[in-house]
């Protein structure tokens, strides 16, 4: 997610919540945590790997997105039913469920946007993908500013997601449409179940990394809710805003850094020599942001979201982004050096951790447990990819 649409979000969140409350934006962030694993089903990883495989074939790329697409509408019809089933078991109240049936619309047109959004990554079209993200951030502050000041309540709000949701996904349609020629009904066979299974195949670990790094920063929020209430989801969602948002800085670094090891050899003194200098420089920008957000907690929640519980949460929380810059760098490492199931192994122990640690203090701190349990899991993680660092460095002299 790009730092413009992150903005958009944020200022989205900032209005639900200064106009309807903590228990509105708890609703939103509940409907948004929970939509997540279903969303990242439809995917299947196929817009990571989407990339990879048109950059190969570019000839084929249309047929290749084609059947991505093909893919993905089966898919929505899977995880719709899996949704609805959910749904029925984890919301309680008939209005809240009602209320994310109709969130849950957003399935298959994000599906299908995120396919776009890989194809033209794949052709290094990135202006588009940024008027597309820049058109749906302004009209989402616009027109949910103009709804919530006309005095329409949460149900409303929804709707426009979902609208949006879908416009962006057309919108990048016609785009793709008119720049690479791409016709749905006649780029190639209906379906090449050949092509989809060795599509899923090449996707299988980034869906697995993806899913568990989802649940990972999503179980806590449905726990919150399930254990509190929304409105304890609101004050965390409050204070994570702000960590989201300071998410992007270590992100930009790791960007600039995987395609530079990407052609060196495994294991390689070179690699490691550079991977230090890039934990170095993480190191120093991630602590720099804590500080400052740390120090600055209370006006920001005053001047935002004016929710005075959030301002602990947020200090405690905002030191999470030092563990996560460092062994975000490390996750590259270990790819590169096709070590993948370490960090399976990583991020499936941290969510244990995660989940333990909120089932168990939730019930007596409320949102701060998340803050907590995020803080104490991004630092275990953190713990266990240096450990493993370790072994990988032996057998590449010189560079400790």
């Amino acid at each position: 997610m790009n730092l413009g649409t992150l903005g958009a979000l944020f200022v989205f969140s900032v209005l639900l919540a200064r106009t309807l409350g903590q228990e509105a934006l708890g609703l939103y962030a509940l409907f948004t945590a929970t939509l997540m694993p279903f969303s990242y089903a439809v995917d299947l990883g196929q817009s990571t790997s989407l990339v990879q495989e048109m950059g190969r074939a570019p000839a084929a790329g249309n047929r290749i997105l084609k059947n991505t697409l093909l893919l993905k509408m089966l898919l929505s019809v899977a995880a719709t039913a899996g949704l609805l089933l959910f749904s029925f078991f984890y919301f309680q109240k008939a209005e809240e469920r009602s209320l994310f049936f109709v969130f849950g619309l957003m399935l298959l047109p994000r599906g299908l946007g995120a396919t776009f959004e890989a194809a033209f990554r794949s052709r290094q079209k990135m202006a588009f993908l940024m008027w597309a993200n820049v058109g749906h951030g302004a009209l989402l502050v616009f027109a949910s500013w103009g709804l919530l000041r006309a005095g329409y309540a949460l149900p409303t709000i929804i709707g426009l997601l979902v609208l949006l949701e879908t416009l962006k996904t057309v919108l990048l349609w016609l785009l793709y449409r008119r720049e690479e020629n791409f016709r749905f009904f006649s780029s190639g066979p209906a379906f090449d179940r050949a092509l989809a299974r060795a599509s899923v195949a090449t996707a299988l670990p980034f869906f697995v990394m993806g899913l568990l790094g989802i649940l990972h920063s999503r179980v806590d929020v449905m726990l919150l809710a399930a254990l509190r209430d929304n409105a304890e989801v609101g004050v965390f969602s409050a204070a994570s805003s702000f960590v989201k948002v300071l998410r992007v800085a270590p992100s930009v670094i790791v960007a600039s850094f995987f395609p530079a090891i990407a052609g060196m050899q495994k294991n390689s003194a070179q690699l490691h020599k550079l991977a230090a200098k890039t934990l170095w420089a993480q190191l120093a920008f991630s602590l720099s942001l804590a500080v400052i957000i740390f120090l600055l907690a209370d006006w920001l929640i005053a001047t935002t979201y004016d929710f005075p519980a959030a301002t602990t949460v947020l200090r405690v929380q905002v030191w999470s982004i030092i563990p996560l810059a460092l062994y975000s760098t490390l996750v590259y490492v270990f790819f590169q050096s096709d070590k993948s199931a370490w960090n399976v192994g990583i991020l499936a122990a941290t969510l244990l951790l995660n989940v333990i640690l909120n089932y168990l203090l939730i019930p007596s701190r409320g949102a701060l447990a998340l803050a907590i349990s995020n803080l104490a899991s991004e630092t275990f993680c953190c713990v266990l990819y240096f450990s493993l660092y370790r072994r990988l460095t032996r057998a590449a002299p010189g560079v400790f």
